[in-house]
């Protein structure tokens, strides 16, 4: 196929030297072997895809081991440990690899936006890696002419300072949401969710405690950890169960509630204390989550001694 030959030129003139070569553009880099080599030996720090396209390497990652050829792909997991060694390669035809980080939040936001089309259906699933008799893994997967293509933009585009800043994201783009609609897709999708949702969610919820006496946007929890708002509604969404602002509610009036019986504050004073505008849409949202206002709740939890 053409533009599988076109990625071998294109990764071949880049991957000059023996071993990994790092490239302009941050997570990625190009792997070139001579000969049959232990190529790599190291725990996958960050979500990626790697594409053979030329050669052949016996890999192991976590306990499964899989045989990868020429234009098969694999995604890597952060902190998956990986070795890989090369078992078909010679100085006419290099073994020649691509690693490419794929950002978690650019994967989630893609799903957003496959789930919200009418026709949308889920990642299709990795068949079970359980090979036939004679046959290859079931998880490697064959890199398709769309996929191929992508990647080929992707890194013809990273040549220049204009194409890297204009086109190279686009590109990049595109190659996440090929691998998205491969046989690969879902794992990609469960890995991103793993991967992203811990730092990003925490900085979030911490954003939410340490500003809570101020008027808080859900923009401006997104804005805090560099997501698009739609991004991570539905990230946070899936990460703690409830959404952002219904979240924040419970945190606002969890702190309220210890306000008044711990502290004894007034009900005016909690109120402003956690961000209400008004005491009485305070008081609405209190009698709402604990059954009664805020002030016959702390008298009565004063009287039993406090909770």
């Amino acid at each position: 196929m053409f533009i599988l030959g076109e990625l071998v030129d294109l990764v071949a003139g880049r991957a000059v030297a023996e071993g990994s070569n790092e490239s302009s553009w941050p997570g990625l880099a190009y792997d070139r072997f001579d000969g049959p080599a232990r190529a790599r030996d190291e725990v996958v720090t960050s979500l990626s895809v790697y594409v053979v396209v030329q050669g052949r390497e016996r890999v192991q990652f976590g306990e499964q081991t899989c045989v990868c050829g020429p234009s098969d792909f694999l995604v890597l997991v952060q902190g998956t440990r990986l070795a890989a060694d090369v078992t078909e390669a010679s100085r006419e035809r290099p073994l020649l690899a691509v690693m490419l980080r794929i950002d978690p939040v650019l994967t989630i936001e893609l799903l957003s936006q496959i789930e919200r089309c009418p026709d949308s259906t889920p990642p299709p699933r990795p068949p079970e890696p359980n090979s036939p008799p004679g046959g290859e893994p079931a998880y490697v997967s064959p890199v398709d002419h769309g996929l191929a293509g992508a990647l080929a933009r992707f890194v013809r585009a990273t040549d220049s300072d204009v194409d890297r800043h204009v086109l190279a994201p686009i590109a990049l783009r595109e190659t996440a949401y090929r691998v998205l609609r491969s046989r690969q897709g879902a794992a990609l999708a469960e890995a991103a969710h793993r991967e992203n949702a811990g730092d990003r969610i925490s900085a979030a919820i911490a954003f939410m405690r340490d500003e809570l006496d101020k008027p808080i946007r859900v923009e401006d929890m997104a804005n805090h950890v560099s997501m698009p708002v739609s991004t991570f509604a539905h990230l946070f969404k899936a990460s703690t169960g409830s959404a952002p602002y219904q979240y924040l509610k419970r945190l606002r009036l969890d702190r309220a509630r210890a306000l008044l019986v711990e502290e004894n504050r007034a009900v005016s004073e909690a109120c402003r204390a956690v961000g209400y505008s008004t005491v009485s849409h305070f008081i609405s949202e209190f009698k709402g989550a604990y059954g009664e206002t805020p002030r016959s709740y702390a008298a009565r939890l004063r009287r039993l001694g406090g909770c």
